[in-house]
């Protein structure tokens, strides 16, 4: 079983920080553009709590379909790991020196 999750530990695609730019603060903006080019202060208001919703109903819906089916990254060994050598004995479960 081990060796589908020895796939090399790559970096991200997509920088940590970029996700809740792209994902929350491009739409808010776009939404706040809409306001002042002549919307109204209760359309500005289901905006943004229709995004922030969608957020949050997004990451419930990933979160349980992740617990429901998920199991280990395929480069699980290489983040637990990281110098390749695992530390325990693979019959008794006890540390290794």
């Amino acid at each position: 079983m081990m060796t589908d999750l020895r796939y090399p530990l790559q970096d991200n695609t997509l920088p940590f920080r970029a996700v809740p730019m792209l994902l929350i603060l491009l739409p808010f903006f776009a939404i706040l553009v809409y306001y002042f080019f002549g919307g109204d202060v209760y359309d500005l208001h289901h905006a943004i709590l229709g995004l922030l919703f969608s957020v949050l109903i997004t990451g419930v819906i990933t979160d349980a379909i992740k617990d429901a089916v998920g199991r280990p990254r395929p480069d699980f060994f290489w983040r637990c790991f990281p110098d390749g050598k695992g530390v325990f004995d693979p019959v008794t479960g006890e540390e290794l020196p």
